[in-house]
C-alpha cells in the first residue's frame, strides 16, 4: 500500500489488482478524478465515503447533497452507496452524530428526486 491509502475516499470490494490502482489513482485527490468511478460502476456496485472524519468540520445537509449529485453524474442511482470515508471510532460522538444527521438529510434530499 503507497502512502496515499489514507486519503481514499471509495471503497471496493475485489480481488482485481487493476481495480485497486483504479482506485488509487482516482480517489487521491478529493474528488478531483471522480469520473473514474464510471468504469467501475460498469463492472460493479460503487460506495463512495462522502463525510471527512478526520477532522471537525461538520458537513451540511446541502455539502452532503451536492456531493451525492457529483456522484451521479458517473455512477447510477441504484448502484450508487455512500458513507464517511472511514470509521468513526476516534471521532467524538457530538461530531460523528452531526456528521451522520447531515449525511442522512443530504441523501434524503436527493433520494427524493430520482
Amino acid at each position: 500500500m503507497s502512502a496515499l491509502d489514507d486519503r481514499f475516499r471509495l471503497l471496493l470490494v475485489d480481488d482485481n489488482p487493476d481495480d485497486r490502482l483504479l482506485i488509487r489513482r482516482a480517489l487521491t485527490r478529493e474528488f478531483a478524478e471522480l469520473e473514474l468511478t464510471a468504469e467501475i460502476a460498469k463492472r460493479m456496485d460503487v460506495g463512495v465515503g462522502i463525510v471527512d472524519v478526520k477532522n471537525y468540520h461538520i458537513e451540511t445537509a446541502d455539502d452532503i447533497e451536492q456531493r451525492i449529485r457529483a456522484c451521479l453524474r458517473y455512477v447510477p442511482p441504484d448502484q450508487l452507496s455512500v458513507s464517511p470515508d472511514c470509521g468513526l471510532s476516534q471521532t467524538a460522538r457530538w461530531a460523528s452524530f452531526a456528521k451522520l444527521s447531515a449525511l442522512a438529510e443530504g441523501a434524503k434530499r436527493v433520494r427524493a428526486t430520482l
